[in-house]
């Protein structure tokens, strides 16, 4: 017979642990931290507001004209990640939040929860509220509206060193006190108050540095991409004379950069863990080693940059970015045409995508000449096998290329605008007879009369002339080149009857004036256009 092992203890053991939790598991050492005194106790956790319609107060950032006031930074949680960013939202704040504050339901109750709102625009710490694994707590550097989906921590006004709290909330230790308080997915604040807290232990000034080489790491990251509202340029373009450069290099002088911030953060938050396990007591129970994963900076990725870097040259002839200055040039407001002098944009934020009868005015081309306008003639052609090789496909250079912004680009775009989209796709059908994209920040009352009379009605002479030449060569021809003259015929009848089936939908639309007004987000404006608009999935 099996001898069975019983494991016994005192209830009252557990008396220190909040929540009358009986924790049979855990050390005497974790059970002993416990009897310290409590985050809460020093800092005023608090969870942010519940606006009461998130569809009409709260907005990605990009989505609303730059410049307008009414809309103010607003931190929502989001994905695990540590240190610094998450920086995607704006909630409509005009007056104060007064609209939100006032708003009444059917019952004439205040549908908005205000929690915490008296932290607006304060300094702290935030959290994502729902979490799948690790806990990530990030750096506000203030100015933010706090929302409901987040945990955020404040602190006196007359005290700032959050860095050694910051430290000890991203450190295993801390993850491992509030798994033992709430191993659901949910955290609250009533859980991070009870975090038990030592405020002045040996190696703070470590954990001081450390911390704030890990937020800026974390920052330069985050603003590497076009999503942060502190995007500068694209990594792959240097601020000078990029003539004569490879982009294979480029890109492997990026892999550096990345390997070592990564390697960075990571020996940071090992260092950091280790004080923290020396502090607590808990050295055997838990290992200072960071895996992988559970670094929230991105390693270098050759696809993902390319791609990226393509989103850029659609962005410099659309007139967001320029070569000429960093960061966001136009995002709605007064247009500067003195900002642009090394790549002019387009004249009313159109860009057309069909080779074939556009040329060199097509989108695509228009990026493959931008290759050659940044990097040089000479690294030309390998640079444009690299981009090709990078985004994968079929054909040349110039056709994977191509391939890519007729059948590609708009997907990676709403998967990185995260469904809304900047650059709106009118897709006159599965037969790519035409496809354009239109900068909504530049959008009009007259851009789809815009699109109709100089792009659509002139692709439709195009197609008629080249069907009608195309007829009367194949009476001439035989065999495998008649064969093939057939078969692009018969492609250019559908594409032409696909787009002489759009053509009244853009006219229908156009003879309206359609405003837009991006207060309301792209959804929405989206809904005014779907007709002739490529569907946000």
């Amino acid at each position: 017979m099996t001898k069975q092992i019983k494991f016994a203890k005192r209830q009252d053991t557990f008396a220190n642990i909040p929540g009358g939790i009986v924790a049979y598991w855990a050390s005497e050492a974790t059970i002993s931290d416990f009897k310290h005194q409590k985050i809460g106790d020093y800092f005023n956790v608090r969870n942010g507001i519940s606006t009461g319609d998130n569809d009409k107060y709260l907005r990605f950032w990009f989505e609303v004209n730059r410049g307008n006031d009414c809309w103010k930074p607003c931190k929502k949680g989001g994905t695990f990640r540590k240190w610094y960013g998450n920086n995607e939202y704006v909630v409509f704040w005009k007056d104060d939040g007064l609209a939100i504050k006032t708003s009444l339901d059917e019952k004439g109750r205040v549908k908005a929860r205000l929690g915490g709102v008296e932290h607006a625009f304060e300094k702290g710490l935030e959290m994502s509220r729902i979490t799948t694994g690790s806990v990530g707590f990030r750096f506000s550097e203030g100015g933010f509206v706090f929302e409901s989906s987040t945990n955020d921590i404040f602190f006196d006004k007359d005290y700032s060193d959050y860095y050694p709290l910051l430290g000890y909330c991203n450190s295993k230790v801390c993850n491992s006190f509030l798994d033992l308080m709430n191993p659901t997915i949910n955290v609250m604040p009533e859980d991070v108050r009870n975090i038990p807290f030592i405020p002045d232990f040996h190696g703070e000034d470590v954990v001081r540095e450390d911390v704030r080489k890990n937020i800026e790491l974390s920052k330069k990251d985050w603003d590497s991409f076009e999503t942060s509202w502190d995007f500068r340029r694209h990594p792959l373009i240097d601020g000078g004379n990029n003539m004569g450069t490879l982009l294979a290099v480029k890109f492997d002088e990026w892999g550096k950069v990345c390997q070592e911030r990564f390697a960075s953060l990571k020996k940071n938050e090992e260092e950091v863990n280790s004080i923290f396990i020396d502090v607590y007591g808990l050295a055997g129970e838990l290992e200072p080693s960071v895996s992988d994963d559970e670094v929230t900076v991105r390693l270098a990725d050759r696809n993902r940059e390319i791609k990226s870097l393509l989103s850029y040259f659609v962005g410099l002839n659309m007139g967001r970015y320029s070569l000429d200055s960093d960061g966001l040039i136009y995002a709605g407001g007064l247009w500067d045409s003195t900002k642009y002098v090394s790549v002019q944009p387009n004249r009313n934020g159109i860009e057309v995508i069909n080779s074939d009868f556009f040329g060199d005015e097509s989108l695509d081309n228009k990026c493959i000449s931008l290759i050659r306008k940044i990097y040089g003639d000479d690294t030309f052609e390998n640079n444009l096998s690299f981009v090709a090789d990078a985004i994968g496909g079929k054909g040349s250079p110039r056709e994977v290329i191509g391939s890519y912004f007729l059948n590609e680009f708009y997907q990676d775009h709403l998967k990185v605008y995260q469904k809304r989209p900047i650059y709106w796709l009118f897709d006159a059908g599965k037969k790519n007879s035409f496809k354009a994209f239109v900068y909504i920040h530049r959008y009009s009352s007259d851009t789809l009369a815009t699109l109709r009379t100089d792009y659509i009605l002139p692709l439709l002479d195009r197609y008629n002339s080249r069907i009608d030449f195309l007829t009367k060569e194949l009476v001439t021809l035989s065999g495998n080149e008649a064969s093939k003259t057939t078969k692009e015929l018969e492609r250019l009848k559908g594409q032409f009857q696909e787009l002489s089936e759009y053509e009244p939908k853009v006219h229908h639309l156009a003879d309206q004036h359609i405003e837009l007004n991006l207060d309301d987000g792209v959804k929405s404006n989206y809904e005014k256009l779907a007709d002739v608009l490529a569907p946000l999935k």
